[in-house]
């Protein structure tokens, strides 16, 4: 990151300033349990001979994670002066259904089919879906006791960044193309393209032992797993069971923008599966070029969709609007039931 003096002053506004007022006013109310979503780089921004520790000594290395740790000091002082167990999670990246930066730029890769010079990266990264940080925070506010320290999350399996690669283009029926290419080499290429930072976080290690809350918790996602893929591609059809699976859902999967093709693409596949629910497919209409539109289908192997809003264009404004009535339309009718998700 490149803060600058006015990105600095918002980061004390509202991680420091914010989060002591937010926890003060909740220790005055009476609230008995508060949990503080820090970020893993208070630690630091990468692991070299070990993993890191809940324990470890803080090493934050820009000013965004500097405020996350003054935050969690100022908020340990609060608990320590009254009767509210504070507990700090420092997540890594989170992914899930409209999943952005990062992850969605290499879902972009993945699905492009492109060779890539990806093979010769062997390191060893920490993620969490969104569905296992939310089961760590059901159970730090819900445990027996109350729980303070620091926790750090994680879905209990970490993984390398070219296999990362692989297991995203297998979820979206895509060939992974990676070559072997020398690192330092990569390293000056990335140089020259000015891509220096983002060739580093692609090559270094942010992995970690994860400290849980109770005996036997081992963040269990909402969502079963992706066919043939591992555990931390869970969470990337994150979408909450039926409260009761044995009845049926129909689970509409509506599509906005070209990107999202890539986001319900997963989602729809693993759906298609289930028992306890059927997907269908939204499309606005916003894109109505029938050749642009037809070949994300063709390519990611969806089906016709099962409704179209034919929104067309327009303002943002007139768009967003166009497709509220008009889905809202379709809710009316009695179709669909169950659980919603939405692309933006």
């Amino acid at each position: 990151m490149n803060p600058t003096p006015k990105d600095r002053i918002e980061f004390e506004r509202t991680n420091v300033l914010g989060s002591e007022r937010l926890a003060r006013s909740a220790a005055e109310s009476g609230v008995k349990r508060f949990v503080y979503l820090s970020s893993i780089k208070v630690n630091g921004e990468h692991t070299a001979a070990r993993a890191f520790r809940a324990d470890d000594v803080p090493h934050p290395q820009d000013d965004y994670a500097r405020s996350k740790l003054e935050a969690e000091r100022r908020l340990a002082d609060i608990g320590a002066s009254s009767d509210m167990a504070v507990a700090v999670v420092r997540p890594p990246l989170v992914y899930g259904a409209g999943v952005r930066a990062n992850f969605l730029r290499l879902l972009s890769l993945a699905h492009s089919g492109l060779p890539l010079p990806l093979a010769s990266i062997a390191n060893v990264r920490s993620m969490v879906s969104v569905w296992n940080l939310c089961d760590l925070i059901r159970a730090l506010l819900q445990h027996g006791q109350p729980m303070t320290g620091v926790f750090l999350a994680g879905d209990g399996e970490d993984v390398s960044t070219a296999e990362l690669v692989r297991r995203l283009a297998k979820i979206m029926n895509r060939r992974s193309r990676l070559f072997a290419m020398p690192i330092g080499a990569l390293r000056i290429l990335a140089a020259l393209a000015g891509r220096r930072a983002e060739l580093s976080r692609l090559c270094e290690s942010l992995a970690w032992i994860y400290r849980t809350p109770a005996r036997g918790w081992h963040g269990r996602p909402h969502c079963r797993s992706m066919p043939d893929c591992g555990e931390p591609y869970r969470g990337i059809c994150s979408v909450r069971r039926s409260s009761r699976p044995h009845e049926s859902a129909e689970n509409p999967l509506d599509r906005g923008g070209a990107a999202d093709f890539m986001k319900i693409a997963p989602l729809y596949h693993a759906l298609s599966g289930e028992r306890w629910c059927r997907a269908m497919i939204v499309h606005t209409g916003q894109h109505y070029d029938y050749n642009m539109s037809a070949s994300f289908f063709r390519d990611l192997k969806l089906p016709e969709p099962d409704f179209h809003l034919e929104v067309g264009s327009g303002s943002h404004a007139e768009q967003t609007g166009r497709v509220m009535i008009e889905y809202e339309k379709i809710a009316e009718s009695g179709r669909p039931t169950g659980s919603s998700w939405r692309a933006t």
